[in-house]
């Protein structure tokens, strides 16, 4: 994962150009609000991916250490049974390289595998599924209309949602950027 010079020239601090599942698809019009969903796939973020900076001090006794670790296997448990429950009801999406900011996305036509033709035009609307996590398929979802065609790379801007969401989604981005961060001084 690499940090970039904003390629989006708007006002948004915080762009990073990150490799993680991604599935994009054409939509008629915003139909569904994706609150509820949301709030569940960021809930799986703040429960099961890794902190920025793991801080787990030692137990001053072995009692301490035992809770700590039946605390880890029944969580290790939860997650591979949440695994099992998610697999089936999404979308197979690939790992793909995206320029991506709290109000935008950028990514190259030419190299995300999807189920839609490659030609996109201006203002077209579609539904994008962001993965956080490659082991937990429960996608962070998104609208946005396409608002730069540069060759094969396109720039659509998000919709708003809610200001609950809103402020989860650019959390998330900028967690992304301070493990970026963090990976590049260890």
């Amino acid at each position: 994962m690499s940090e970039t010079i904003n390629p989006f020239n708007s006002e948004q601090s915080i762009v990073v150009n990150i490799s993680i599942p991604f599935h994009y698809q054409r939509a008629a019009e915003v139909t569904d609000n994706l609150t509820s969903h949301n709030q569940m796939a960021f809930d799986i973020v703040d429960a099961f991916s890794q902190t920025d900076v793991i801080d787990i001090h030692e137990p001053s006794n072995k009692q301490s250490q035992s809770q700590i670790r039946q605390l880890e296997n029944k969580l290790n448990t939860i997650l591979k049974l949440l695994r099992l429950l998610l697999m089936d009801k999404q979308v197979a999406a690939v790992l793909s390289t995206i320029d991506l900011s709290a109000n935008k996305i950028c990514w190259d036509v030419s190299t995300v595998n999807s189920s839609e033709d490659t030609k996109i035009d201006l203002e077209q609307l579609f539904l994008f599924e962001l993965y956080p996590d490659s082991q937990l398929p429960w996608p962070i979802r998104r609208y946005g209309r396409v608002t730069e065609i540069n060759g094969s790379k396109v720039t659509a801007e998000f919709y708003p949602v809610d200001l609950a969401i809103s402020e989860r989604f650019e959390k998330w981005v900028f967690q992304l950027h301070r493990r970026f961060i963090h990976s590049k001084s260890t």
